[in-house]
């Protein structure tokens, strides 16, 4: 796993990102830092819900949901880094994420073997860091 600001370098050549999103904190202001008393929330993207939170993972510095993802296909889950959270409702026990459902399918899959692998990590971390900001090599734009 690589230490440092997770999205303002990429090692191994001309890879900078222009994002300053971090997947594994909770964004300032969300006003929470413990995922475990969210484990039950329903959580919504921008076009809609997601799933609800079924586990929390926490390896190595990486705080994510896993998410149940009924709603598409019965049994499938996703990890969904916390630092996507735009929003959280206490009241109506709901995470609101500012990515569209289409972006989180986009993601890695989760496999629960994979969790502690530094490598899935950085894969999903990546992932969520170009959709921030995108990755600019050589001086221009990668979308």
């Amino acid at each position: 796993m690589r230490d440092g600001p997770y999205c303002a370098t990429q090692p191994g050549g001309d890879l900078v990102t222009m994002s300053g999103f971090e997947p594994w904190e909770f964004r300032p202001g969300i006003g929470h830092n413990e995922p475990t008393e969210l484990v039950g929330y329903l959580v919504l993207g921008t076009d809609g819900e997601v799933g609800e939170v079924e586990d929390t993972q926490s390896s190595a510095g990486r705080e994510a949901f896993v998410v149940d993802t009924g709603a598409w296909v019965i049994g499938q889950r996703i990890l969904l880094p916390v630092g996507t959270i735009d929003r959280i409702d206490h009241r109506e026990h709901r995470i609101t994420v500012d990515r569209s459902i289409a972006e989180i399918i986009g993601a890695p899959p989760y496999d629960p073997l994979l969790v502690d692998d530094p490598q899935y990590g950085d894969a999903l971390a990546d992932y969520y860091c170009n959709l921030y900001g995108g990755v600019v090599q050589q001086g221009r734009t990668i979308e």
